[in-house]
């Protein structure tokens, strides 16, 4: 690690959509920046999910939804279920931080 915050999903006050985008567009093989709009309502939901109490699992279930309308068919379940842990992580510590 080069910089003092490189193992932060999110720094205090910094809002959390920028790095669940980023890490639900790599999970789904997407550009982060060229698919980032398209992928808002996800974002917004998966957001909304663990905010209100949702466990990975949960999660985990909603990105199989979202394959599923994005016509992906490739993931296999041990791949969801790290990339739904790690987007409830980006949440929880953006709670913890304080973000907006």
């Amino acid at each position: 690690m080069t910089r003092r915050d490189a193992g932060n999903w999110v720094d205090r006050g910094q809002p959390v959509e920028p790095e669940l985008n980023r890490v639900l567009a790599i999970y789904l093989q997407k550009d982060p920046v060229a698919d980032g709009p398209a992928l808002g309502t996800y974002v917004s939901a998966i957001k909304g999910m663990v905010e209100a109490g949702s466990s990975s699992a949960d999660v985990a279930g909603y990105l199989r939804h979202a394959e599923r309308e994005l016509g992906i068919v490739d993931q296999d379940g041990r791949t969801r279920a790290l990339a739904s842990v790690a987007l409830w992580h980006v949440v929880q510590a953006a709670r913890v931080r304080g973000a907006p």
